[in-house]
């Protein structure tokens, strides 16, 4: 799925800036994705360790049981294999404040479940793939954005847009820049 997100969003990349408008200056962002679609691809789909993972991971899936400490994953529709660090860079970047050194900390505390299951998995490795995998939910709000583009033409975003694309959409230009993916 995702190679068919990233060939029905490119078309986007286009836009005068990432995502649409260039109110935020993320045009270089978009230029840098698009030209290595293939290699964050191929990465995110070959490279990167692959594993069952759930593609819509935030926090509005998730249902904690009344009275308990339990927590259910819903919406398993979008289910897939895939690097599993897909859905940490999900969560992190859709439902998540991140404030100093927290999203290392919680990629640390990853590592070392992955590690106590026998997983190895170089630190080197997973900075690179979490990365990687930030500039793959591009694809994912890109391919989002593309169904509310007015026309072709302009690349105006229709005005009835759901805030939640531009709030993710912001998140993800964030998490870009903050962790120096491009």
């Amino acid at each position: 799925w995702l190679n068919l997100i990233k060939e029905k969003s490119q078309s986007v990349y286009s836009m005068k800036g990432f995502l649409g408008d260039d109110v935020d200056n993320s045009s270089d962002i978009g230029l840098f994705i698009h030209a290595h679609a293939d290699k964050i691809t191929e990465h995110a789909c070959g490279t990167a360790p692959q594993t069952l993972i759930h593609a819509d991971y935030r926090g509005g899936n998730f249902m904690q049981l009344n009275g308990t400490n339990e927590m259910y994953v819903l919406d398993w529709q979008t289910y897939c294999s895939g690097p599993g660090l897909y859905d940490v860079a999900m969560i992190i970047i859709g439902s998540m404040e991140i404030q100093g050194d927290s999203t290392i900390e919680l990629l640390r505390t990853y590592k070392k479940r992955l590690e106590d299951l026998g997983i190895d998995y170089k630190w080197d490795d997973l900075w690179r793939d979490f990365r990687v995998c930030i500039l793959q939910l591009a694809f994912l709000i890109n391919y989002a954005f593309e169904g509310v583009v007015q026309s072709i033409e302009d690349r105006r975003i229709r005005p009835d847009t759901p805030e939640i694309l531009f709030c993710c959409r912001r998140r993800i230009i964030s998490a870009i820049r903050r962790y120096e993916c491009c």
